[in-house]
C-alpha cells in the first residue's frame, strides 16, 4: 500500500543490513515546494547525500528558481517527464541550458516510445548531464535485451548520459521472480556493450518497490544479476556512477 508516510527512517535498517551508505533522494510530488522539506530531511539524515526535486522547466521563472536551489550543495537537480507539449520546447531547452551552466543533471521519466525525445534531448544539451530512469521506460522482458540495446545504441557516443538501473520490481513482462536476475542481467550487459561500464547506475525505485517487494530485494537482484561483471563494474553499477552523476 502505498497511499501512507514513507520516510528515510523507515528504509534505513535495510540500507545497512545491505551494505548500502548512502542514498539520493527523489521527489515525489510535482512542486518545488517540496524541495526545501526534502533538503532539511538530507540534515535529519546524513545518509541521504542529495536531492532531485522538481522544478517545472515550462515555467520562464525556472531558472531562477533553479539558481537559488543550487546554493545548496546537496541540491543536485530536477526530474523532467516526457513527453511535453511541443510549445513549451523552446522554454524547456532554456531552463535544460541553465542546469548544464549550474552543475545540475536532469533525470528523464518516460516510456520507452518517447526514446526519440530523450535522445534529442540529451543530443541539444551537451553540457547537461542526463539519467534515463527505470531503463528509459523499457520494460524488463524475456529476450528483450537486444531490442534494449538497440534503443540505446544513438546514446552510444554522448557521454553526458547514464542510465539508472531501476523498476525492475514492479515494471516488467510477466517474467517469473525465480529467473527476474537473469533477465535484469541480461539488460545490464547489453547497456553496459553499448555505453560502456561508468554510465549504469543503480536505483532503488523505494516506496514504489514495494508493490512488488522490498528495498531488500532489490538489492540483492542487482548484485546478483551483476554476478559475471568485473569488479569495477560491479562497483560502478552499484554506486560509482551515481558518485559522479550526482557529484556526491
Amino acid at each position: 500500500m502505498l497511499y501512507q508516510d514513507r520516510l528515510p527512517e523507515d528504509v534505513r535498517p535495510e540500507m545497512r543490513a545491505r551494505g548500502v551508505e548512502r542514498a539520493i533522494l527523489v521527489q515525489a510530488t510535482g512542486t518545488p515546494e517540496e524541495i526545501p522539506w526534502m533538503l532539511e530531511l538530507c540534515n535529519e539524515h546524513p545518509f541521504l547525500a542529495g536531492v532531485v526535486g522538481h522544478v517545472d522547466l515550462a515555467n520562464r521563472n525556472a531558472g531562477s528558481m533553479l539558481s537559488g536551489f543550487a546554493r545548496d550543495s546537496r541540491f543536485k537537480g530536477v526530474r523532467l517527464n516526457l513527453p511535453f507539449a511541443p510549445k513549451v520546447r523552446a522554454t524547456i531547452d532554456v531552463n535544460l541550458a541553465h542546469l548544464g551552466r549550474l552543475g545540475l543533471s536532469c533525470d528523464l521519466l518516460m516510456g520507452s516510445i518517447h526514446m526519440p525525445l530523450a535522445i534529442d534531448i540529451v543530443r541539444s544539451h551537451p553540457q547537461t548531464v542526463f539519467i534515463l530512469d527505470h531503463f528509459g521506460g523499457h520494460r524488463l522482458k524475456i529476450g528483450g535485451e537486444e531490442e534494449f540495446g538497440a534503443a540505446l545504441q544513438p546514446l552510444a557516443g554522448m557521454q553526458n548520459v547514464a542510465v539508472k538501473v531501476s523498476g525492475y520490481l514492479t515494471s516488467n513482462d510477466d517474467v517469473p521472480r525465480n529467473t527476474l536476475w537473469q533477465t535484469l542481467g541480461q539488460y545490464i550487459q547489453s547497456a553496459i556493450n553499448v555505453l560502456g561500464e561508468d554510465r549504469l547506475m543503480f536505483g532503488s525505485d523505494w516506496p514504489i518497490c514495494t508493490q512488488a517487494g522490498e528495498y531488500r530485494d532489490t538489492v540483492d537482484l542487482a548484485r546478483q544479476a551483476g554476478a559475471s561483471l568485473s569488479t569495477r563494474q560491479i562497483n560502478q553499477l552499484m554506486g560509482g556512477t551515481a558518485c559522479r552523476v550526482y557529484r556526491l
